[in-house]
């Protein structure tokens, strides 16, 4: 086990993948902490014991640390080695059940759920690069960084039972052996390009910042205007979680027909429906503003076309 250890953490720095080892038959970092708890030192102490900030893709290190301990696994840093990990797990004992889109039959894994992920959004499944089976059955799928990126982790932000591992993460490499399973390749290829669209939702573009509020609040505002908006924001703050994005969509069209007859000016309309998208979501999720900034531009926009 030692050869085979330190041969496939010499073989993955040579491929150009950063590596430090992990505890044998484990996840966490074989280098005890140089810290308490708590420390945010990435290493700049100039000592080892900070997990993913070790790696190295030095050989000399490299059999160093398998010569002191030769069963140790080994870890990939996915940041500094221009990675991106999709971890699709499978469920454990406490694992919450599928939501939405999730909840269909046949899901029962992370994999299963990146199908109906990509179904969703009309996308293909994103195989073909390096696969990599877990010990607990999950998968690795591995993608290369876009260029000029600095993806991070996320957790369940693609969906259930999706993780995915970036700056500031790593993965166990195949080859290692977790609770007495194997991490092994399925799939033998380089990791393959990120899909644009896994990219947009892991990591979609910052909502445009919401202006001033301009109408509300005006000296001596027009009083049929402001009578318009109060009732169509008062029927987007009483619409129930699930019909939130409908009734945005409704409210904005409204709006739009009102601006193509003069009542108010587009950009009054757009900011006060901007405003009151940030109270929309729920309470674990809170708004998704970039998803309601697109609906209420498209919707808009409607509304002036056919409000003429």
């Amino acid at each position: 086990m030692s050869a085979d250890m330190l041969t496939a953490a010499l073989d993955l720095a040579e491929r150009g993948n950063i590596v430090f080892p992990l505890k044998p038959n484990g996840k966490t970092p074989a280098i005890p902490s140089a810290h308490e708890p708590g420390s945010d030192c990435r290493g700049e102490c100039g000592r080892l014991g900070h997990g993913l900030w070790d790696a190295t893709d030095d050989p000399a290190i490299i059999h160093r640390w398998w010569g002191y301990c030769p069963a140790a696994n080994v870890g990939i840093n996915c940041g500094a080695s221009g990675l991106y990990v999709l971890d699709l797990d499978t469920p454990k004992p406490d694992t919450p059940p599928p939501w939405p889109p999730f909840d269909v039959e046949g899901v029962r894994d992370g994999f299963d759920a990146l199908a109906v992920l990509a179904e969703h959004w009309v996308e293909p499944l994103p195989l073909g690069g390096l696969e990599v089976r877990t010990g607990r059955g999950g998968t690795h799928l591995y993608f290369r960084q876009p260029d000029g990126a600095q993806l991070r982790n996320t957790a369940k932000k693609l969906g259930w039972l999706i993780d995915t591992r970036g700056v500031g993460g790593y993965v166990v490499a195949p080859g290692s052996i977790v609770a007495g399973k194997p991490y092994t390749i399925t799939t033998q290829a380089e990791p393959a390009p990120l899909p644009r669209w896994i990219r947009r939702l892991a990591d979609p573009p910052p909502p445009p910042p919401v202006p001033p509020r301009r109408f509300r609040g005006t000296p001596n505002p027009d009083r049929y205007a402001a009578v318009v908006l109060e009732r169509e924001l008062a029927r987007l703050n009483a619409a129930g979680a699930g019909e939130r994005n409908d009734t945005l969509n409704a409210v904005a069209f409204n709006l739009g027909r009102h601006v193509a007859r003069g009542t108010f000016t587009y950009a009054e309309a757009e900011n006060e429906l901007l405003h009151a998208a940030q109270g929309l979501g729920d309470a674990n999720k809170g708004p998704d503003m970039a998803k309601s900034t697109n609906t209420i531009r498209r919707a808009l926009a409607d509304g002036q076309r056919k409000g003429t």
